[in-house]
């Protein structure tokens, strides 16, 4: 910056550079100076025949608005934004009257996209699902949730657009509590709390996987102790999985020696 303030000082003079001289315009930037105060108590110098601007002024002579539209080259006698600001819909239908504010070009938000995607104006807003129940009536699993999208509830309505079986139980929550897994095996049966579709966690994993369903839980070795029984170390620690504690468990699964002393930090 420097440099270039030392290369015009030699092609003009001091007093047009700015360096106290009373001249209103720089050889550096050659546009109008404006004082701090100068614009304080004008108007926007746009007068259109359409839309003329009494905003306070900004910059050169004009209100923000104008400002910008006249640095990004947009039309100049345009409707301002806030046009808007008090008004109520302009769409007065034979049917269905609107009543809601007006946010863009005089209508509400639900009348301002009907009208840019080229959807009939006269038609109903979405609140015409207010008091009514879900539309959806199935053989084996009627719904009488509350309708919130084309007269379906919010779960029909999802599988309506997913492809999905509508006639299928809907999962509730807390409509599981206190209940009891299904599994009723001959060997093992399970009395652990529902967690989905009728089921505890494990045997739901299980039905999800193709596992076997009768086959014993891990944490039935809850109340057992480590079945590890060495000569030199036998461990009183509680069974964690397939018998053995948490340290045998994993020592069994590396392949590592079993009777070996515990390592203590």
């Amino acid at each position: 910056m420097l440099t270039k303030i030392m290369r015009a000082s030699h092609l003009a003079p001091t007093s047009e550079i700015g360096f106290g001289g009373s001249s209103k315009y720089s050889t550096i930037n050659q546009t109008p100076q404006q004082s701090i105060g100068e614009s304080k108590g004008k108007v926007c110098a746009h007068n259109g025949p359409k839309y003329p601007c009494d905003r306070p002024v900004y910059v050169k002579g004009y209100c923000s608005m104008h400002y910008h539209r006249l640095n990004r080259g947009s039309t100049m006698d345009a409707r301002p934004a806030c046009i808007n600001k008090g008004k109520i819909c302009s769409h007065d239908g034979p049917k269905y009257p609107c009543d809601r504010p007006a946010k863009s070009k005089g209508y509400c938000v639900t009348h301002v996209l009907r009208l840019y995607y080229g959807k009939p104006m006269d038609a109903p807003h979405q609140m015409k699902n207010k008091g009514k129940t879900c539309s959806h009536d199935g053989p084996n699993y009627p719904c009488d949730q509350p309708a919130r999208a084309k007269g379906y509830c919010q779960v029909h309505r999802k599988r309506q657009c997913g492809g999905k079986p509508m006639d299928a139980p809907i999962r509730i929550r807390g409509e599981t509590k206190g209940k009891t897994c299904a599994h009723d095996g001959p060997k093992y049966p399970c009395d652990w709390p529902v967690t989905a579709k009728g089921y505890c966690t494990a045997h739901y994993n299980r039905q999800y996987q193709g596992s076997p369903m009768d086959a014993p839980i891990r944490s039935e070795s809850g109340d057992k102790i480590c079945a590890h029984d060495g000569p030199k170390y036998p461990c009183n620690r509680p069974a964690k999985a397939k018998g053995y504690c948490q340290m045998h468990r994993k020592r069994q699964r590396e392949g590592r020696p079993m009777d070996a002393p515990r390592r203590r930090t």
